[in-house]
C-alpha cells in the first residue's frame, strides 16, 4: 500500500536513494521497487536509474535483480536506455556518455564516433553476455538488444559460440519481443539444422515471425515436415483465421510479400550476422565498388529492399542454399500440406470469406493451389 497512500511525501524523504541498488536483489523487496518505478515522477526515475550506473552487468546476471533492471529499461525514455546499454557495451562508454548521442545509436555507430577498439568491446560484451546465457535469463529485451549489437560487432568466432549457445530451448524465451524475435531469425539463419526447433510459436506476434524464417531459410525439408508441419496441421483451422497465424501459411503460398508483411517484418527477415555470413563475402569480392559501400563494407547488419515482394528480395534468402521454389514445392505439395490446406479451406469457407484475416489466406489458395496463374505457381503447384 505504501507506493499508492503518501508515496510522493514518502519518496522525498527518503534520504539515501542512491543505495537502493541493495534492495533490487531482495526477493520481497523487488516488487516495492518496481512499484516505486510506476508512480515514481521523470526526476526520482532519473535519481533512480542514475544509481544503476556501475551495476547494470552484474544485476543482469542475478534473476530477481534482472527483474529491476529490465523494468528499468522499459519505463525510461530512449536517452536513459542508451546509457543503460552503453554500460554492457564498454567500460569506458560511461566515461564518454556526454560525448555519444543519447538518441538511439547503434553499437557499431558508436565505435566509430569514439574510435573504440572493437575487439576490446566484443572481449567486455563476451564477458558480460556469457554469465547470462549461461544462466538462461534471457526473456528480457535489454539483453535481446544487447545481443543484437553484439552479432553487429563480433568476429566469425564469437558470433557462432553466441549463435550456438542461443540455438534450441534458450530460444523460446526471446521470440516474444522484437529484437529477441530477430536474434531468433538469425539464429535460424546461422545455426545448423539440429539447432532449429519450433515449439507452439506461430501464433504468437514475434514468434509467428522466427517461423516463416525457418520455412523461408531452412534447406531441409525433410526435418521440417517432420518436427514443424505435424504442429501446423494440428492447428490448421486456428491458424487460418489468427492474425499472426496465417504468417507461416502465406509465407509459403505467396513469400515475402508487403501486402501480409508490414516493412518492419521484412526487414527483420533480411537480417544477416556480416561475420558468419559466407555468402555475402563471396559476392562482395566480385561486385563493383558501389556494390560493396551499400553493404557498408559488411559492418552493419545487411537490410533487404522491404518495399519489394517475392522473388525480389534476394537478401532475405541469401543465406539458403535451396532453390526457394524447390522449398516451397517439397514443403506444400510433398509434405502434403496443401492438400490438408484445401481441404480445411473448402470446408470454412463462408468463415474465411467474413474474417478480416482468413478471407487473405483462402485468396491466396484458390489462387496458388486450385488454379495456379502464374508460371512460378504452375511449377510450383502441379496437378492435385
Amino acid at each position: 500500500m505504501y507506493p499508492k497512500h503518501g508515496y510522493a511525501k514518502s519518496v522525498q524523504t527518503v534520504q539515501y536513494l542512491q543505495k537502493i541498488c541493495k534492495l533490487v536483489t531482495n526477493t520481497y523487496a523487488v516488487h516495492l521497487v518496481t512499484k516505486i518505478l510506476d508512480n515514481a515522477s521523470k526526476d526520482q526515475l532519473s535519481e533512480f536509474i542514475s544509481s544503476l550506473y556501475g551495476h547494470v552487468a552484474p544485476l543482469l546476471r542475478r534473476m530477481v535483480g534482472s527483474l529491476v533492471t529490465e523494468h528499468a529499461y522499459n519505463v525510461g525514455n530512449a536517452s536513459q536506455k542508451q546509457t543503460l546499454l552503453m554500460e554492457l557495451y564498454s567500460p569506458e562508454l560511461p566515461l564518454f556518455k556526454d560525448l555519444v548521442s543519447m538518441k538511439e545509436i547503434r553499437l557499431v555507430d558508436v565505435i566509430s564516433q569514439l574510435q573504440l577498439q572493437r575487439s576490446s568491446v566484443v572481449r567486455h560484451m563476451s564477458s558480460v553476455l556469457q554469465p547470462i546465457l549461461e544462466k538462461g535469463i534471457l526473456d528480457h529485451s535489454i539483453i535481446h538488444r544487447t545481443l543484437m549489437e553484439y552479432l553487429t560487432v563480433a568476429d566469425q568466432s564469437s558470433a557462432a559460440d553466441v549463435i550456438q549457445q542461443l540455438s534450441g530451448p534458450l530460444l523460446v524465451w526471446m521470440i516474444h519481443a522484437r529484437d529477441g524475435s530477430r536474434v531468433g531469425m538469425l539464429c535460424i539463419k546461422h545455426g545448423s539444422a539440429k539447432e532449429e526447433k519450433c515449439d507452439k510459436i506461430a501464433r504468437d506476434r514475434f514468434g509467428s515471425m522466427v517461423l516463416v524464417s525457418i520455412l523461408s531459410t531452412v534447406d531441409d525439408t525433410k526435418l521440417l515436415s517432420k518436427f514443424v508441419h505435424p504442429a501446423l496441421e494440428g492447428i490448421l483451422k486456428e491458424l487460418v483465421l489468427d492474425q499472426n497465424g496465417r504468417h507461416s501459411l502465406l509465407q509459403l503460398l505467396h513469400p515475402n510479400c508487403s501486402r501480409y508483411l508490414s516493412p518492419d517484418d521484412l526487414t527483420s527477415l533480411s537480417l544477416s550476422i556480416p561475420s558468419l555470413n559466407t555468402k555475402q563475402k563471396e559476392s562482395s569480392e566480385v561486385n563493383e565498388a558501389s556494390d560493396e559501400e551499400k553493404r557498408d563494407n559488411g559492418e552493419i547488419l545487411v537490410e533487404a529492399n522491404t518495399g519489394k515482394s517475392a522473388g525480389k528480395n534476394s537478401d532475405i534468402n541469401e543465406v539458403a542454399k535451396k532453390d526457394p521454389l524447390t522449398r516451397r514445392r517439397e514443403l506444400l505439395i510433398s509434405s502434403g500440406l496443401a492438400e490438408k490446406l484445401i481441404h480445411v479451406c473448402s470446408e470454412m469457407a463462408a468463415n474465411l470469406l467474413r474474417s478480416k484475416f482468413g478471407k487473405e489466406v483462402i485468396y491466396e489458395e484458390r489462387c496458388k493451389l486450385c488454379c495456379p496463374l502464374t508460371a512460378v505457381d504452375k511449377v510450383v503447384v502441379p496437378n492435385l
